[in-house]
């Protein structure tokens, strides 16, 4: 799937994996994807944009005190540190970074940059 990404494919992204932790069943969510987007398509459009909406994407230096002060937090939908690194990656439920700053002036130390980001509708469908 990356190698056909476009931004990877101009390089003007290049592909990480990193351990992701989430309450929300990703698999579920994937397959409610493909079922959303066939029912698109069977309705005469497989605008793939159509299943997207805005999120808040954040690198955090101290990612331990970020999970300390938005652990819990349901906004809180993806949180991510890779290898033992200080540093993490959040997927917050909401598309205003204004909004998102104020959540993370919770959290103590460390800069955290914030970056509008795209995905799924069912990233923040709560599962019963």
């Amino acid at each position: 799937m990356v190698a056909t990404d476009p931004a990877v494919t101009l390089d003007v992204l290049r592909m990480e994996c990193h351990v992701l932790r989430s309450d929300r069943d990703l698999v579920a969510c994937l397959e409610r994807d493909c079922a959303d987007y066939a029912a698109r398509k069977t309705a005469g459009t497989d605008d793939i944009a159509a299943g997207m909406r805005g999120y808040v994407f954040a690198l955090a230096d101290d990612g331990a005190a970020v999970e300390a002060a938005l652990g819990a937090d349901r906004r809180l939908l993806l949180a991510g540190r890779s290898n033992g690194w200080a540093r993490g990656f959040y997927l917050l439920d909401t598309a205003d970074l204004a909004v998102a700053r104020t959540w993370f002036a919770l959290a103590s130390g460390g800069e955290v940059v914030l970056h509008p980001w795209y995905g799924s509708v069912n990233l923040a469908v709560r599962e019963h």
